[in-house]
């Protein structure tokens, strides 16, 4: 009976505030003159122009800039006969799409992803520091093609959702659930699989899908201070070492300036940053391997395959770090740095 409890209060009335979590902003995206969407499908799915129109503009409602749509191209993915595909496959052909300027959002919709069978869509960082949004349209396959009805509203719900997780919101811990969800059920953030749009319809009725007050509230204060910067990336720069300033073991700050001078050829500034993120948060897969990979372009192979490593014993299935991996180890070592094996020894041992 308890459980049932629990159960109805998370899908109804909301869930649990992440007792681990700081108030720490991060949304420079918020600030851009132009947030850039290349939309792509992949494996036959064909996305339906007016719903994926509504959900573009469902978010717009939330940026400072303008929203430019850019269509993609199909994209074919070797898998199976029903044209389901692996998180690899997924991940390795994220990394490989054009990213289109700095405040630039990929989408893709594939059929199914095999082991990934829990989610209906995905928000993930590219490994060129923009982000990815995921659509995995097997369950919702009918309800893309039936936008009047309430199958349509859940597809229309879940890319918002997606698209929010850029924002970076909530940040306030009195409302931040896990895995950087609003304890709100009324918020789009809302976290729990199918049964958030149940919740969601609930709360709101077939409404537009939107976030929360608390989360709007943010976004505006967001605002008021981003216009006093300037736009682009000047802004984001400026945006993170305030967050800094203000919590200086703010490890995805950290990270996330490190990406900013990374854009700016800093290569040193951005190893910097990087390693004090990893300090701050050693779990983190993806700070090793972008620090590997920044390790790569200022010739130091030794440490750069440390990295590489370290990230892969995190997760295995991470192909960017995998295919920088091989592609060192398939080198020969340059004159002066440590040999390979050298680095295998560090990397174990740590």
């Amino acid at each position: 009976m308890r459980g049932l409890l629990e159960r109805y209060r998370r899908w109804f009335g909301g869930a649990k505030a992440d007792p681990e979590a700081m108030d720490t902003p991060v949304y420079p995206i918020v600030h851009a003159a132009e947030v850039t969407v290349e939309v792509h499908s992949a494996n036959g799915v064909q996305w339906d122009e007016p719903l994926l129109s509504d959900a573009l503009a469902d978010f717009g409602r939330y940026l400072s800039g303008k929203v430019k749509i850019i269509s993609g191209s199909a994209l074919s993915l070797e898998g199976a006969a029903d044209g389901s595909v692996t998180w690899e496959q997924v991940y390795s052909l994220v990394g490989g799409l054009p990213l289109r300027g700095p405040f630039g959002i990929t989408m893709v919709s594939v059929p199914r992803i095999r082991d990934r069978e829990v989610g209906t869509g995905y928000c993930i960082w590219r490994p060129d520091g923009g982000h990815c949004v995921v659509i995995q349209a097997a369950w919702a396959s009918r309800c893309i093609r039936r936008t009047g009805s309430w199958r349509g509203y859940a597809a229309r719900w879940i890319i918002l959702h997606e698209l929010c997780h850029t924002l970076h919101l909530p940040a306030r811990r009195e409302h931040r659930a896990s895995l950087d969800h609003c304890t709100h059920a009324c918020c789009v953030l809302f976290g729990g699989g199918k049964a958030r749009v149940l919740a969601h319809v609930l709360m709101r009725g077939l409404r537009r899908p939107g976030l929360c007050q608390d989360c709007q509230e943010e976004l505006r204060q967001c605002r008021v201070e981003g216009h006093r910067m300037d736009d682009g990336l000047e802004a984001a720069m400026a945006w993170y070492t305030r967050r800094i300033e203000l919590n200086p073991e703010h490890a995805r700050a950290y990270a996330y300036r490190g990406e900013e001078h990374w854009r700016r050829g800093q290569l040193q500034e951005a190893i910097a940053d990087l390693s004090r993120a990893i300090e701050l948060n050693d779990r983190a897969a993806a700070w090793y391997s972008f620090r590997g990979f920044l390790y790569m372009q200022s010739k130091q192979r030794a440490l750069a395959i440390e990295d590489l490593r370290r990230c892969l014993v995190l997760r295995p299935d991470n192909a960017i770090a995998k295919a920088n991996l091989d592609e060192l180890l398939a080198s020969s070592p340059a004159d002066g740095t440590e040999d390979s094996s050298d680095a295998t020894t560090s990397a174990v041992g740590g």
